[in-house]
């Protein structure tokens, strides 16, 4: 048995039909990655860009996740790990609206991630709760099992084949939420950081305007 075949398939389709959607989500993750080096570069003593720094490489790791279980044809299970990605994302507003938080003590008294959104005015809610009940937490819902389980001949499915159209939906409205993480990682950068936040800020929009393009979304 391969256990890979899925994400096999998945990347053999993209690269013979699809190859600017793989080049569109490396040059993101490439993105991630140039923020998070800016945020490397503060002083040591620079608490809020080492806190930034760290929130967006926690949340580029669950993004990895979450990328490579759509490929699998895991869609519901990478949403478990989207949850404490739009956290992350999150947190980095949370500083860089105040960076007077990001202190020592915030390792430990962290506020909890409700009331984190509620400060900052957060827009995720619906979403954290379609997540908390179909994907985050152990649940039997229709929306968690319809990939697991075929009502028509009430057999278990093992495996979850690759399919075209849902693979593109499901990278699509991914990368949506990892734009979102690249504008406000770029944002936090350019409270501590205006220079290198500015230039991030112009590979940020052409990277949009690309994505948007590629992956067909509206407003591009």
């Amino acid at each position: 048995m391969n256990i890979w075949q899925t994400r096999d398939n998945s990347i053999a389709y993209l690269r013979e039909k699809h190859p600017s959607k793989l080049v569109v989500i490396d040059r993101t993750f490439e993105l991630i990655d140039a923020v998070v080096d800016s945020f490397e570069k503060s002083p040591s003593w620079d608490v809020y860009s080492r806190v930034c720094g760290l929130s967006l490489l926690k949340a580029k790791n669950l993004a990895v996740g979450c990328y490579g279980l759509v490929l699998d044809g895991l869609a519901q299970e990478s949403g478990a790990l989207l949850r404490p990605l739009i956290e992350y994302s999150e947190l980095l507003t949370y500083f860089r609206l105040d960076p007077a938080r990001a202190t020592e003590e915030m390792w430990t008294q962290l506020p909890k991630a409700g009331e984190r959104a509620k400060a900052i005015g957060g827009i995720f809610q619906g979403l954290r709760s379609h997540l908390n009940e179909h994907a985050a937490h152990s649940s039997f819902s229709s929306a968690s099992i319809s990939h697991l389980f075929d009502l028509d001949t009430s057999r278990f499915k093992k495996t979850q084949h690759m399919v075209p159209q849902v693979l593109d939906i499901n990278l699509r409205d991914l990368l949506v939420q990892f734009l979102i993480l690249l504008y406000e990682a770029i944002l936090a950068l350019k409270r501590s950081d205006p220079t290198h936040g500015a230039e991030l800020g112009s590979r940020y929009d052409a990277l949009k305007r690309r994505m948007f393009y590629v992956f067909d979304i509206d407003g591009a």
